[in-house]
């Protein structure tokens, strides 16, 4: 927030911030409400504040160079086109790439709830420390370093290898901006298979119905389920019921996804949460 109010005309109006907006009590009953709000809240925010976290002189120098490496070379080098450039841009990127690596390292990256805040957003800038960027910039850095041929150097192999795992979280926002048609449960299921939401295992749940556009998930509510067990089981169901419909299955598995979803029912024998 000192950060932001460098920039006073850039601000005006009310903030919003997760931790101190929403009951952070997982058994309070107005947390499914509160959350029900999110994709509403991000989506007509003026501008989206995504903190990775402290930063330090390594982090700094890791904001920068992104922020200044032109894109399009960076995409040159990554379609095969900028040869007689790469060995200075390996160079380069060598003086920074564990800098980089330390940036993609941060556990802010495996946090399910950034994927609302990333992809609801119309203007998301990211910060780190005292250095920000806008989100499409990092997004066109990351996914253009994960697809470089930087050769037989070790180093940067590592490193590119650490920014590609981070792939699912710019591809998702990717895919959410530029589709057609929007994700149903399976889809971001699979796409958020490597992310971790809290303690609470109905959270998972409840930041991906904020992205659902598409399919039964649509109608699935966290509120009518008192265990984690509950929604989970229905959960399952959804996801195959939209299985059933896809006109590019087979009948043989339909048979099965039928079968499937009359066993995707769970009555728990203790009434909590898990």
């Amino acid at each position: 927030m000192r950060r932001s109010h460098r920039h006073e005309e850039r601000w005006s109006g009310w903030w919003w911030i997760d931790a101190l907006c929403i009951i952070q009590d997982d058994d309070h009953p107005e947390k499914d409400i509160q959350i029900k709000f999110m994709p509403k809240i991000y989506g007509g925010a003026r501008e989206v504040i995504a903190w990775i976290g402290a930063g330090d002189s390594i982090t700094d120098k890791a904001m920068r160079y992104i922020g200044n490496q032109p894109s399009t070379f960076i995409r040159a080098v990554a379609e095969g086109y900028a040869d007689a450039r790469l060995e200075g841009f390996e160079k380069t990127f060598r003086d920074v790439a564990l800098c980089v690596r330390d940036i993609f390292n941060k556990s802010y990256w495996g946090r399910l709830w950034i994927l609302q805040e990333l992809t609801m957003a119309k203007n998301t800038t990211i910060i780190c420390g005292e250095e920000e960027l806008p989100w499409k910039t990092f997004i066109d850095f990351a996914t253009q370093v994960a697809a470089a041929d930087f050769g037989p150097s070790r180093t940067l192999r590592q490193v590119q290898d650490e920014v590609a795992a981070k792939q699912p979280v710019w591809l998702l926002t990717l895919i959410h901006k530029k589709r057609s048609r929007g994700l149903n449960l399976a889809e971001l299921v699979f796409l958020s298979k490597h992310s971790v939401c809290g303690r609470d295992k109905k959270d998972y749940i409840r930041a991906l119905l904020g992205m659902v556009q598409e399919g039964s998930g649509r109608d699935l509510d966290p509120e009518n389920h008192r265990s984690a067990c509950s929604i989970l089981s229905h959960a399952t169901e959804v996801i195959i019921r939209d299985m059933r419909h896809n006109s590019k299955i087979s009948p043989a598995i339909k048979q099965r996804c039928e079968k499937l979803t009359r066993l995707a029912h769970h009555t728990p024998l203790v009434d909590s949460p898990l």
